[in-house]
This record gives C-alpha cells, sequence and structure tokens, in this order.
C-alpha cells in the first residue's frame, strides 16, 4: 500500500495565507505525525469525478480506539473540514502516525483524487 506522508501545518492567526496542502492523485493511504497538543482537524478537498469516502482508522494503542474507525464523504468538487478530532482516538503504535485510506468498493482499494491537510488546533 503506497502511503503519502503529510507534515501538519499550523494555521496563522489573521493572516490570509493559505495552508500547505497535499495532493494525491494515486495514493492509497496518507500517514502523518500526531500533532504535540493531541488534537488536529482535517481538510479534504476532493478534486476527482467521483466522490470519495475516506476512512481515518482507530488503531494502535489510543485511549479511546473503541470509539471505531471514522468514515467520512467527500462530493465531488468538494472541500470539508473535520474535526476537532483527537489522537487518543486514532494514534497508531509507538511512531504516532496516523493513517487516512481511501475506500471505494474496499479499505484502500482506490486512490484518491484531491488535497488534504492536517491543521494542528492548540
Amino acid at each position: 500500500m503506497a502511503h503519502v506522508a503529510i507534515t501538519p501545518v499550523a494555521p496563522t492567526r489573521d493572516s490570509s495565507a493559505t495552508l500547505a496542502k497535499t495532493a494525491s492523485t494515486t495514493a492509497t493511504g496518507f500517514t502523518f505525525p500526531c500533532p504535540k497538543s493531541g488534537k488536529f482537524a482535517l481538510l479534504v478537498e476532493n478534486t476527482g469525478s467521483t466522490s470519495s469516502t475516506l476512512v481515518m482508522w482507530a488503531c494502535g494503542a489510543g485511549l479511546h480506539k473503541s470509539q471505531g474507525d471514522l468514515t467520512f464523504n467527500v462530493a465531488v468538487s468538494s472541500s470539508w473540514v473535520f474535526g476537532p478530532l483527537s489522537t487518543s482516538r486514532f494514534k497508531s503504535g509507538t511512531n504516532i502516525h496516523m493513517l487516512v485510506c481511501p475506500s471505494a468498493s474496499g479499505v484502500g482499494a482506490a486512490g484518491f483524487t484531491g488535497n488534504l491537510a492536517v491543521i494542528k488546533l492548540p
């Protein structure tokens, strides 16, 4: 499974600067280090020709892992912000990375065409 690394970004207050996003046309998964505060939001832009379903895995040693995976649908040519989210539900193992995968006909079955950004929250 090809995973694309995403670097979490911190927005600047009262700034018109554009958030850095990670583009993908073929990735079957995205991984990123957990923000130090433990809180984040996920910006998803679907630039593909079909709607996309993404799954954020509740795996590893997260305290709230029992809440389960988070599945979200993103319509064609739309952008969504999902959050605030907590690493206590999604962090994985000792490397403290998180995994988001496209799910078409099965988990990680198809690539995702669009942009993602992980936004650090205070």
